[in-house]
């Protein structure tokens, strides 16, 4: 995950993941922050018939750099993911796994209205990390991730 933040030795695979996520407001300062509450439902399309199901608090910043031209926000989100079958990511890579794993998010958002502060639809470019937390979840060190564009409606 730190060479993808870098942007450094990327060994990217061709490995595919599509999801849907629910998010809640749970206190929001219009103009500057938002705390949140997101449950995630994921396929993993590679041979092993693996989903994954996510909740996340996310704490999103909306005074963003771009928020003067567009809509948009930045996030970071901490939960927990847990995977009917071990992903064929994990299980090639490595050498403990387990169902049940700490999950973090670092999204990117961008509103496809400009001029309207509040966009209906976002882009979104994110980071989807699913980890043994440093051994703290069944022994297992590393995990996979996932690195996602999007589309989100807000209700």
């Amino acid at each position: 995950m730190i060479d993808i933040v870098r942007i450094r030795k990327l060994d990217l695979e061709p490995r595919w993941f599509v999801g849907t996520s629910y998010t809640r407001s749970l206190l929001r300062d219009p103009e500057k922050l938002s705390l949140e509450l997101e449950v995630s439902l994921g396929k993993h399309l590679q041979s092993t018939p693996s989903y994954s199901v996510a909740s996340a608090v996310m704490i999103r910043w909306l005074a963003t750099p771009w928020s003067n031209i567009m809509a948009g926000s930045v996030s970071l989100g901490n939960g927990l993911s847990y995977a009917t079958d071990i992903p064929e990511i994990e299980s090639a890579y490595l050498s403990k796994n387990s169902r049940l794993l700490y999950h973090l998010v670092f999204e990117f958002t961008f509103g496809l209205e400009p001029r309207k502060s509040d966009s209906t639809y976002e882009a979104l470019l994110r980071l989807h990390h699913r980890s043994g937390f440093f051994g703290l979840f069944d022994g297992v060190v590393g995990g996979s991730d996932f690195l996602c564009l999007g589309l989100r409606r807000k209700f």
